[in-house]
């Protein structure tokens, strides 16, 4: 009996000693995690203002007036891709370790260890976000590709071709890189934060279509002859529903036609619990 409660008691002691010695790593960790993360923060301005200054604002950009979507910036958008895949990878583990701990209702079977990787990797998605932006803008630069043409293509590639849920992402709300307290499984969350992602979209991408009608029009030749009115149509149909994304009815002929011989690459390439992060720094 005395045997039996003095190893109770040992457990006890070193069960809390486990717990404590967490805390302290945890405050501690949390410390310097603030402080690296205002500096990738920081880079992650930096490198973003050398994007913009190279390539312009996200409004700025003009897809192609004829509707094809050249190879090679197709290519160019999955280089970009395969150079920022690691920080891709990493965020995707995180947010992956999270949803696991909040599908479970946070229970488990009692191991501080569990425990501690649930909270690092709670402590650890915000500075996991920052590095995958921070490191995305830098292969903008690598790879040749500004931020504007790279949510064109994501949103018609991924939002209108292959029909990805807008929803996509973990069982908690993120939007625009932000992690927030609410619950997909809530119908009427859902619904909001649904509809604050197309209105999003609708607002980046609706000025690039209405650049591209502009240079359509503005054509001598008759590349563009056959899709004026289609183009001319969708650009009033995103004006009328500010949910509406671009082509979500099906791409025009050309442009699924320029798609096409990647589709197995750009599907190997979406991560969909990622997919909300893909919407920060959404510059206009």
């Amino acid at each position: 009996m005395e045997s039996g409660t003095k190893k109770l008691v040992t457990g006890c002691v070193v069960g809390c000693l486990i717990v404590m010695l967490i805390g302290v790593v945890l405050v501690f960790g949390g410390y310097l995690g603030v402080k690296k993360m205002i500096r990738q923060a920081e880079e992650t301005q930096r490198v973003m203002a050398q994007v913009t200054a190279e390539f312009g604002r996200v409004s700025d950009f003009v897809p192609p007036p004829s509707g094809s979507i050249p190879g090679e910036r197709v290519e160019t958008f999955l280089e970009v891709r395969e150079l920022c895949g690691p920080e891709r990878d990493a965020l995707e583990m995180t947010l992956a370790q999270l949803s696991a701990a909040e599908e479970s209702g946070g229970e488990d079977d009692g191991n501080p260890m569990d425990f501690a990787r649930s909270v690092r990797a709670g402590v650890g998605v915000v500075p996991r976000m920052v590095s995958y932006t921070t490191r995305r803008n830098e292969a903008f630069l690598e790879a040749g590709m500004g931020l504007g043409e790279y949510l064109y293509l994501y949103t018609l590639i991924y939002g209108s071709w292959l029909e990805k849920p807008i929803s996509d992402g973990p069982p908690f709300v993120v939007i625009g890189g932000d992690v927030s307290p609410d619950r997909w499984d809530d119908p009427a969350v859902r619904d909001r934060h649904v509809a604050a992602i197309r209105q999003r979209l609708n607002r980046t991408t609706l000025p690039m279509l209405r650049n591209q009608l502009q240079a359509l029009t503005s054509r001598t030749d008759d590349g563009g002859v056959g899709w004026e009115e289609s183009l001319r149509t969708e650009v009033m149909l995103m004006e009328a529903d500010p949910e509406r994304l671009p082509w979500q009815d099906g791409l025009p002929q050309q442009t699924a036609e320029s798609l096409t011989p990647y589709w197995e690459k750009l599907e190997s390439s979406y991560s969909a619990l990622c997919h909300p992060v893909e919407l920060s720094v959404m510059q206009n």
